[in-house]
């Protein structure tokens, strides 16, 4: 009897410690992020990292317009100093005058742009940073893996061979913004927000018991997460939420859902991170930096065919009450220029080059020499 006593209890020990064993080794880790979900955020790592490469095409497409006026405003005034009748120097004048308020204006516009250029800039490295860091931990965790990973690749397996976020398809851990593009990636960045955030799983289908990260027990050593259900918590400003559990099946990891936050690129509220972020980066690609033009010729033709140019010979006229305002109210403005272009039709192309085909003596080095305005584009040569 006491033989079969001390087996029976022998049996209920072994039972028990297979009952209370089996569960920690079945829950012993939980879901792993797939493959695919890690490469789809590299990739808008990527794209959010060329914010500042698009602020940086905005900035010189306005640095451009500034020079560019400038140097046309130079031409029209050494043009009116050598014109050939009165009416064609105060149309130069004119053409002049409304070249620097080009140049003003593009001016104007460079320096309250800097503030959005520097925004997107700062916010696109941030975002992009904080999707690499977190995908290149996941990487060097999962190095190898096939019992254990927290990135679902081939049959279960960690990536072949993938010791890195850049592997992954995230940028570079040092960037080089380059003026290359005027508006984000449209497969990343859509006007109505990012394209790819559409709240789906993000979870691995084949190793959904292979990564510790999501695995929670409350105040223990053993684990990272001290609450047992602490609810779906978001990553990466809302492009990602993760749901840590006790039990693997309970666990979950989702993108955010932000395809659907903005209208023409601008959001439709502010009030949370991605949000602000979306704001952020798109806010160079939507300013409009269209200008009187980025050659001294566009601006030439832009203040003549845009009535610039009449605009300020109405103006002087006005304020002079040396001119009637005559039946169109214009001080003879209009009939000004176009018997300055000799022509009813393409007086900006006619007007352009009787400024740039004026002939100047140029000192050189050795005497003199003849040239148009055209070819001394050179300021200094003006």
């Amino acid at each position: 009897m006491a033989l079969r006593a001390q087996g029976t209890v022998l049996a209920i020990l072994i039972a028990s410690a297979v009952v209370i064993d089996f569960p920690l080794k079945a829950e012993a880790s939980a879901k792993a992020f797939s493959e695919e979900a890690v490469r789809k955020l590299c990739t808008t790592a990527t794209a959010l990292s060329k914010a500042a490469n698009v602020a940086l095409k905005k900035e010189e497409k306005l640095t451009s317009q500034i020079t560019a006026a400038q140097q046309a405003a130079m031409q029209a005034l050494v043009a009116a100093t050598t014109a050939a009748t009165p009416q064609q120097d105060e149309m130069y004048s004119a053409a002049a005058v409304a070249a620097m308020q080009c140049a003003a204006t593009a001016l104007n516009n460079l320096q309250n742009f800097q503030a959005k250029a520097l925004k997107a800039a700062a916010n696109g490295g941030k975002i992009a940073g904080h999707i690499s860091e977190l995908v290149n931990l996941l990487a060097v965790m999962s190095k190898g893996g096939t019992t254990g990973t927290c990135i679902d690749g081939s049959g279960g397996n960690a990536p072949d061979g993938v010791n890195s976020a850049k592997q992954l398809g995230c940028p570079a851990a040092v960037l080089n913004p380059t003026a290359d593009i005027d508006k984000l990636d449209d497969n990343e960045v859509k006007a109505t927000g990012f394209a790819k955030y559409d709240g789906t799983s993000a979870a691995g289908s084949t190793a959904t018991q292979k990564c510790h990260l999501l695995l929670t027990s409350g105040n223990s050593a053993g684990h990272l997460w001290q609450d047992n259900t602490p609810g779906p918590q978001e990553l990466l400003f809302g492009l990602l939420s993760v749901t840590p559990h006790n039990s693997h099946a309970s666990t979950a990891i989702k993108l955010g859902t932000a395809n659907a936050i903005a209208t023409g690129y601008t959001p439709t509220a502010t009030t949370n991170d991605i949000e602000r972020m979306y704001d952020a980066v798109t806010g160079p690609q939507k300013e409009d930096t269209r200008g009187c033009g980025e050659t001294p010729e566009q601006v030439l033709k832009t203040v003549v065919t845009e009535g610039k140019a009449k605009d300020i010979i109405t103006l002087v006229r006005k304020n002079t009450k040396l001119t009637d305002a005559g039946d169109k109210n214009d001080y003879g403005a209009e009939a000004l220029q176009k018997e300055t272009a000799g022509q009813e039709n393409s007086q900006d192309e006619k007007i352009h080059e009787q400024i740039t085909t004026k002939p100047l003596t140029q000192v050189t080095a050795t005497g003199t020499r003849s040239a148009s305005i055209k070819e001394n584009s050179d300021p200094e040569d003006l």
